[in-house]
């Protein structure tokens, strides 16, 4: 994982800081040795977090703005479920709690967020697929509604996003459904800012699909539209100035 300062032209100097992490974990086809795979920042901009698959590691990095840098400390590493490997993650609106896809066992862990150092305290483990679903299923991504009432998560293999209401108070997850992707393989998805609309990015079938957002239910409602994208992996939504 890298740092890297941005000019005021856009332009990218070099790496003001480069992390490699060691270890392993039990899965020798996915685990062999360390695999960074999403850097999220936190809320209050002071912590950014590390989810290293193949570690099994979730790691609180503190950003060192004057100089570029990250640093932490054995407390703000959090070691997940062995084998679970922790792929994506987002945070709550509120900045209280937290929210893992592990792709390998296919759930997500919920956390609280210690207020003095960014760390992860764990609350609960749920899964994202239903218990006759026998197949294989690798989870995805992971986003948290704006108005933080709920959490969905992308499941490949099932086809499907995950929906799961959340406590205010509690950080916990309750079940709402799944509902089909309409393709295959869905990697990342987006929720616009208003969280009316919610866009899936199905890889394997090669498109964009568009979801109206039930905001009181959380429910998805496919809208029928498609844009055809080669391999679709990621969204964004620009910000215009």
């Amino acid at each position: 994982l890298s740092v890297y300062p941005v000019h005021q032209n856009g332009k990218l100097p070099e790496a003001s800081d480069v992390i490699v992490h060691g270890g392993s974990g039990p899965n020798p086809n996915r685990q062999e040795g360390p695999h960074m795979h999403s850097m999220i920042p936190a809320k209050n901009g002071k912590y950014v977090y590390a989810s290293d698959l193949g570690t099994d590691v979730i790691t609180a990095y503190r950003l060192n703005r004057g100089e570029g840098t990250l640093s932490a400390n054995e407390n703000q590493r959090t070691k997940v479920k062995p084998g679970s490997g922790p792929r994506h993650f987002d945070i709550h609106p509120s900045g209280n709690f937290a929210y893992s896809a592990e792709e390998l066992s296919s759930t997500i862990a919920a956390y609280s967020i210690d207020p003095s150092n960014g760390a992860l305290n764990f609350i609960e483990r749920k899964s994202m697929i239903p218990e006759d679903f026998t197949k294989n299923n690798t989870a995805a991504d992971i986003q948290v509604s704006p108005d933080g009432r709920f959490v969905y998560a992308s499941n490949r293999g099932h086809n499907s996003l995950a929906i799961f209401s959340t406590g205010r108070q509690s950080g916990k997850l309750e079940s709402v459904g799944h509902t089909d992707v309409h393709g295959e393989r869905p990697r990342n998805f987006l929720i616009d800012r208003k969280g009316e609309f919610l866009f899936v990015a199905n890889r394997n079938s090669d498109e964009m699909v568009v979801f109206r957002r039930n905001k009181d239910t959380g429910k998805l409602h496919y809208t029928g539209k498609k844009v055809t994208v080669p391999a679709a992996v990621c969204i964004q939504q620009l910000r215009l100035p």
